[in-house]
C-alpha cells in the first residue's frame, strides 16, 4: 500500500494499483493549516483520499472497490466521469456521504459539494449546501435537495429535480424531464423534446424545440411569475405568465388566460395574448399583435416598421413611450386605427382605447370611446374626440383639444407651457366658464371637466367666461361674446369675434379686443387708472400696465379718484374729442384709420394731445388739461381745474367753482393768440372761479418765483405787474412795459383781487 502526501500547492496526486492512502496536505507541521486546490486520482484499489483545504477534485475510476474519499474543507468535487457503467445501478448521495452500487458495493464520500457523474445513468442526490451536479453520460436522475444548486443532465434522457433553493437545471442532450421545486429556478431542457415544471416561485424556462413542454401542473402556490424564453414558436401553457422570444427568426408567441408579458425578438413576430390583461412588446421587426380578451398593453418600440396591432376586447393601450422621435412627424389616430409617419410609414392600431405617446411631439387623436391619452415627451397635440377622456400632455409645450363640453373629461397639461383648446366647439353664450385658477371648466346645468396645469386657453366659438391663473397666460376668446379675466401674471388676452369684456387684473397685460365692440373693465380693480393716447393703461398701486388694442370701451372704478385719460403721447396730428358726460372718447386723424371712437366710463381727468382737442368734463371735480394745440375745454358741473396749455384755447368752467391754471406765459400769448375764458364767475373774495398764475414767475430779472402785483386798469409802470381792462387780463414779467401774456374773459366780469386772500379771483 502506498501513502501519498501533497504539498501546500495545488497538487495532482495519483494512486497505484494497490490500496493507497492519498492526502492533499504536506508532511510535517500543522496538517490542517495548508491549502491548495488539489486534483487526486485514486486509481485502482480500495483507496482513502483527503483533499485537505482548498477546492479539490477527487477522481474515482471505478465503483467496485470500497474507497473512502474526503473532500476536506473548501468546495470539493467527487469525479466519476471516467467510469462507464450500466444505467440504474449506481446512487451517488452527498446528503448521506455514500456512493452505492446495486449488489452491495459502497464507498464513502464525505465533505463533497459537487459531483461529476459517470458515463452511465446513475442517481445523484445533493446535500443541503449549494451543489453542482453533472450527470454526464447515461439516463441520469439528479436531485439537488436543499441549497441553490446547478444540475446538468449531460447526454441521455435525464430527470432533474431542483428541490428547494434557487436552482439552475440544464437537461443537455436528450429528452429530459426537469422539475424546479421551490425557489426561483432556471430550467433549460437543452436539445431534444423536454418536459419542464418549475414549481413554486419565479421560474425561467429556456425552450429550443417546438416539442418542449414548459408547465406548472399544480400551479404556483406561492404566487410566482414564470417566464419562458423561446427560440421557436411557442404557446404558454396554463399557470405560466411571461414569454420572451429570442434570436432573429420569424417566430410566433401565444399567451394564455393569465396576465402575460410577451416579448418578441428582432424578427417579424405574430404575438397573441389571448385572455388576461397582457403586455405585448413586438420588439424590432414588422410584428402582428393581438391582445385578445382583457385590458392589454401593446408596446411598440419604433415607428419605422409596418406593424399591425389589435388590442382585442377590453380596455387596451398602444404604448410608444420608449420611442424618441422628432416633433410633428407622427400621428396616432385611434378613430381611424392608423399610426402614420411623415414620409409614408404607417401601422395599423385597431381596438385601442388608450395611448402612451413617444418622447417626441406627436398628434394623438382619440375615438368615440372613453380614452386615456398620455403625450409623454415632446410638444404634443392631443384630441380626445368623443367620450369622457383623460389626457396628460407630459413634458413639453402641449395642446389638448376638447371637442365638447358635455362629457366629464379630465385634462392635465403636464409640465411646460400648455394650451387647452375648445376652439372647435360652438356653444351658447354665457353658459360655459373656463377657469385655469381652479382647474375646472363648468357648464350651466352641472357638467364639469378638470383642466390642470394649463397656461393658455383657446375659447370656443360661443361666448364663455375665461379666467386665467397666476402664470403668464395666453387666452384667446375666439367666437362669441366672451368675458376674459387674465388673473395674475403678464397675460396676452385676445377677444376674437364678438363683443368681448376684459376684466382687469394684476400684471402687465396685452389686451386685443378683436372684432366687435369690446370693453376693458377696470371697475373691480380698486385702483385708479391712466389711459394714454397710445392705448396703455397704467394701473396705480403697482398693479402694472396694460396695452390695449381694438378696445372700444374702457371702464374705470367709480369709487376711486383720479382715473385719467392721458393722450399726451399720441401720434403727431392726432387729436381727441372727449365728453365725460356722455362717456365718449374719439381719437381723430389716426393715420390710416381716421377717427376711432371709444366709450370711457368713470374717468375724472383728461390730458389732451399736441393737436386741437375738444374736452368736456362731467359733474365731478375734473382736472382737464389740453396740452399743446388750440383746445376747447368745458369743465361742466363740479369744481374743475382747467389747464389750456400752449396754443389758443377756449376755456369754459361751467357750473361750480373752477380754477383756470396757467403755468407759463407761452400758454396765453398777447393778441389773437390769447386764451379765452367763458363764463368766469368770481365771488368777491368768496368761493367762485379763480385764475391761478402762481407758477408763473412775475419777474424774470430776479431769481426764484416772484408773485404778481395787481394794478387794476392802469398802465404798466414796472416789471411783475398784472392789469385788467376791457375784459383782458395782461401780465408783464420783464423790463419792458408791454404785456407778455394776456387772457380774455368773455363778458368782462368784475375781478376781486388781493394778494394772500383765499377768495381772490386771481391767485398771484
Amino acid at each position: 500500500m502506498a501513502v501519498i502526501f501533497g504539498t501546500t500547492n495545488g497538487d495532482l496526486l495519483s494512486g497505484t494499483s494497490a490500496s493507497d492512502s492519498i492526502f492533499g496536505w504536506a508532511i510535517g507541521g500543522n496538517a490542517n493549516s495548508v491549502s491548495g486546490n488539489d486534483t487526486i486520482n485514486a486509481g485502482a484499489g480500495a483507496d482513502s483520499t483527503n483533499g485537505g483545504t482548498g477546492n479539490d477534485r477527487i477522481i474515482d475510476t471505478d465503483f467496485v472497490n470500497f474507497d473512502n474519499h474526503n473532500g476536506g474543507s473548501g468546495t470539493d468535487t467527487i469525479d466519476y466521469s471516467g467510469i462507464t457503467f450500466a444505467d440504474g445501478v449506481v446512487t451517488i448521495n452527498l446528503a448521506t456521504g455514500v456512493t452505492s452500487v446495486t449488489g452491495g458495493n459502497t464507498e464513502i464520500i464525505t465533505s463533497f459539494e459537487n459531483v461529476e457523474g459517470s458515463q452511465g445513468g446513475e442517481t445523484i442526490i445533493g446535500s443541503s449546501v449549494n451543489n453542482v451536479l453533472n450527470g454526464n453520460g447515461g439516463n441520469d436522475t439528479i436531485d439537488g435537495g436543499d441549497g441553490n444548486d446547478t444540475l446538468n443532465g449531460g447526454s441521455g434522457n435525464d430527470s432533474l429535480v431542483g428541490g428547494s433553493g434557487n436552482d439552475s437545471l440544464v437537461g443537455g442532450i436528450g429528452n429530459d424531464t426537469l422539475r424546479g421545486g421551490n425557489g426561483n429556478d432556471t430550467l433549460n431542457g437543452g436539445t431534444g423534446n423536454d418536459n419542464m415544471d418549475g414549481g413554486d416561485n419565479d421560474d425561467l424556462y429556456i425552450v429550443d424545440s417546438i416539442f418542449d413542454v414548459a408547465s406548472e401542473v399544480f400551479g404556483d402556490a406561492l404566487g410566482g411569475v414564470d417566464t419562458v424564453q423561446s427560440s421557436v414558436t411557442y404557446s404558454l401553457s396554463a399557470n405560466l405568465e411571461n414569454l420572451t422570444l429570442t434570436g432573429s427568426a420569424a417566430i410566433n408567441g401565444t399567451g394564455n388566460a393569465r396576465n402575460n408579458v410577451i416579448n418578441g425578438n428582432s424578427g417579424n413576430n405574430v404575438l397573441s395574448g389571448l385572455d388576461g390583461n397582457d403586455t405585448i412588446n413586438g420588439g424590432a421587426g414588422a410584428d402582428t399583435t393581438n391582445g385578445g380578451n382583457g385590458d392589454d398593453r401593446i408596446v411598440d418600440t419604433d415607428f419605422v416598421n409596418f406593424d399591425n396591432h389589435n388590442g382585442g376586447a377590453g380596455i387596451d393601450t398602444i404604448d410608444y413611450s420608449g420611442i424618441t422621435f422628432a416633433d410633428g412627424v407622427v400621428t396616432i389616430n385611434l378613430a381611424t386605427g392608423v399610426t402614420s409617419v411623415s414620409g409614408g410609414n404607417t401601422e395599423t392600431i385597431t381596438n385601442f382605447e388608450n395611448v402612451e405617446g413617444s418622447q417626441g411631439g406627436e398628434t394623438i387623436i382619440g375615438s368615440f370611446a372613453n380614452n386615456v391619452l398620455n403625450g409623454n415627451g415632446g410638444n404634443d397635440t392631443i384630441n380626445g374626440g368623443d367620450g369622457a377622456d383623460t389626457t396628460n400632455g407630459g413634458s413639453g409645450n402641449d395642446r389638448v383639444i376638447d371637442t365638447d363640453f358635455v362629457n366629464f373629461d379630465v385634462h392635465n397639461g403636464g409640465t411646460g407651457v400648455d394650451t387647452i383648446d375648445y376652439s372647435g366647439i360652438t356653444f351658447a353664450d354665457g353658459v360655459v366658464t373656463i377657469n385655469l385658477a381652479t382647474g375646472v371648466t363648468s357648464v350651466s346645468g352641472g357638467n364639469t371637466e378638470t383642466i390642470l396645469s394649463f397656461e393658455n386657453v383657446e375659447g370656443s366659438q360661443g361666448g364663455e367666461t375665461i379666467i386665467g391663473s397666476s402664470s403668464n397666460n395666453i387666452i384667446n376668446g375666439n367666437g362669441g361674446n366672451d368675458t376674459i379675466n387674465g388673473g395674475g401674471g403678464n397675460d396676452t388676452l385676445n377677444g376674437g369675434a364678438g363683443n368681448d369684456t376684459f376684466i382687469a387684473s394684476l400684471g402687465n397685460d396685452s389686451i386685443n379686443g378683436g372684432d366687435g365692440i369690446d370693453t376693458a373693465n377696470y371697475s373691480q380693480l380698486n385702483q385708479s387708472i391712466t389711459l394714454s393716447g397710445v392705448g396703455t393703461v397704467q394701473k396705480a398701486g403697482g398693479f402694472g400696465q396694460d396695452q390695449l388694442f381694438k378696445v372700444e370701451n374702457v371702464i374705470a372704478n367709480a369709487s376711486v379718484a383720479n382715473n385719467t385719460i392721458d393722450a399726451s403721447a399720441s401720434l403727431p396730428g392726432v387729436s381727441i374729442t372727449v365728453n365725460l358726460q356722455t362717456q365718449s372718447l374719439a381719437a381723430n386723424n389716426v393715420p390710416g384709420l381716421g377717427t376711432l371712437s371709444f366709450t370711457a366710463v368713470n374717468f375724472d381727468n383728461i390730458i389732451g394731445t399736441n393737436a386741437n382737442d375738444s374736452i368736456i368734463g362731467d359733474g365731478q371735480n375734473n382736472q382737464l388739461s389740453g396740452g399743446n394745440g388750440n383746445d376747447n375745454i368745458n369743465g361742466g358741473a363740479g369744481n374743475d381745474t382747467i389747464t389750456g396749455g400752449n396754443g389758443t384755447d377756449v376755456l369754459t368752467g361751467g357750473t361750480g367753482n373752477d380754477v383756470f391754471d396757467f403755468n407759463s406765459i407761452t400758454e396765453s400769448q398777447p393778441g389773437v393768440l390769447r386764451d379765452v375764458i367763458n363764463g368766469f364767475s368770481g365771488n368777491g373774495f368768496g368761493l367762485g372761479d379763480q385764475i391761478d398764475l402762481s407758477t408763473i414767475d412775475a419777474n424774470t430779472l430776479l431769481a426764484g418765483n416772484q408773485a404778481f402785483s395787481f394794478i387794476g386798469a392802469g398802465a404798466f409802470t414796472g416789471v411783475g405787474q398784472l392789469r385788467y381792462f376791457g375784459g383782458i387780463l395782461q401780465g408783464n414779467v420783464n423790463a419792458g412795459l408791454a404785456a407778455d401774456f394776456e387772457i380774455q374773459l368773455v363778458g368782462t366780469p368784475a375781478l376781486s383781487v388781493a394778494a394772500g386772500l383765499a377768495g381772490s379771483d386771481i391767485i398771484l
